[in-house]
């Protein structure tokens, strides 16, 4: 859950859980409140099965929501709580066995809010987390289409030579598969190509947000989590309104949502590949957040050599100049500074914080949308020190000896 960190994450991939969590930052109930001048905060999760151990409290003595949070925040050792027609409950120390539904509510249509430290709520945030849900998911439905029109025409022809007769034919022989007309090609036509337009910093960071839309859709309002396996330029397809739409879902993979990962064959393609791929691990949805970081780095950065002519990485380049608040300096030099630096530092700020080393550290798709739209604001992430020593280690071999993709 937010605001935690599974205590041992090589166990956690053999599916040995008994470990469980640990806290990121520990409850204010202590000495530190009164020096920091902070008080925990409760963020809420609908559509949860309640964990074990439930402490509950007579409506007599809680008769509103308000007094079932103060009576939590008055015990240091409570750690959530939840209130609705069965009335106040409340939690201890551990809380055991919450699972969270999809798409469901729970019997009683209650909320449950965990505790959380004051200083770990503003970093992925909880501004009014129900209704951003709700807007988020239904803007991405109604306003991005991210499949094309799937047609299947049944061809019958009439065959009048003795080979072939016409009752030999079968309802479904040959199949066409056809697709939207996309009018202003692909992504990687803009931003690489000289034949392209060269998009604007406003269309930019809208297609960054459309295809952000998309994912979290794909990821988390599908009957089954869709992972694409393969973001990158090419295959996000601008119609004539540069609208974004994400396509080639020939490398995706179905994830049940009785599944938290799953073991597949390395798919995708050099330069996007999450370092999940290169140790073996099961895969989560996280592939997709990397790759996306990747593109969205691509988006807004330009092409650096250094004095020895070598490439500079353009996320290890990003990472490095956004701690010295020096992201500017990156920006696509085509754009002629007609740029909004406030959403260049949001941007970079996202995309560095979805290629971190653990796919745990990464955001979800939808806490992407968030940050890009202005809802919550994120924090400063780390150099990704993985990243950088495996990109360094890459200059040095040739893919296409390794995996026959050519580098020309």
């Amino acid at each position: 859950m937010k605001g935690f960190s599974v205590k041992s994450p090589r166990d956690w991939e053999l599916d040995d859980r008994r470990e469980g969590c640990t806290r990121n930052i520990p409850l204010g109930c202590s000495s530190n409140e009164s020096t920091t001048g902070l008080t925990d905060k409760f963020f809420p999760i609908p559509s949860v099965r309640l964990p074990y151990d439930a402490h509950s409290i007579s409506m007599e003595t809680v008769a509103s929501a308000h007094e079932c949070i103060q009576v939590c925040l008055r015990n240091c050792s409570c750690t959530a709580y939840s209130h609705g027609r069965s009335g106040c409950s409340v939690w201890h120390e551990q809380l055991i066995n919450v699972k969270q539904y999809n798409g469901t509510s729970n019997t009683n249509e209650e909320i449950f809010y965990h505790r959380l430290a004051a200083a770990e709520v503003p970093s992925w945030g909880q501004n009014r987390r129900e209704k951003i849900i709700a807007v988020v998911v239904g803007a991405s439905v109604s306003a991005f289409s991210f499949l094309a029109f799937l047609l299947l025409l049944m061809i019958w022809s009439k065959r009048r030579s003795r080979d072939y007769p016409i009752n030999k034919i079968k309802e479904g022989d040959i199949r066409m598969l056809v697709y939207e007309h996309m009018v202003n090609r692909s992504l990687d036509a803009h931003l690489f190509c000289n034949d392209g337009t060269i998009l604007n910093w406003s269309t930019r960071y809208q297609i960054a947000v459309g295809v952000a839309k998309g994912l979290s859709y794909l990821h988390e309002s599908c009957h089954d989590c869709i992972i694409h396996c393969d973001i990158k330029p090419i295959n996000i397809l601008i119609d004539v309104s540069f609208v974004p739409k994400v396509a080639n879902f020939g490398m995706a993979k179905l994830l049940g949502r009785d599944f938290s990962r799953v073991l597949t064959t390395m798919r995708g393609t050099v330069g996007y590949l999450v370092p999940e791929w290169i140790s073996g691990v099961a895969i989560t949805q996280k592939v997709d957040v990397y790759s996306y970081g990747m593109v969205t780095v691509g988006n807004h950065i330009k092409e650096c050599k250094s004095s020895a002519d070598q490439t500079v990485y353009f996320s290890v380049q990003a990472a490095r100049n956004l701690l010295k608040g020096d992201v500017g300096s990156l920006v696509d030099h085509q754009l002629q500074g007609d740029i909004n630096m406030e959403e260049v530092e949001r941007a970079c700020k996202v995309a560095c914080w979805c290629i971190q080393d653990e796919d745990f550290n990464r955001p979800t798709m939808g806490d992407v949308v968030q940050v890009l739209e202005g809802l919550v604001e994120p924090g400063m992430p780390q150099v990704t020190r993985l990243l950088e020593s495996i990109l360094g280690d890459v200059q040095e071999f040739k893919f296409d000896q390794i995996s026959g993709i050519s580098t020309e």
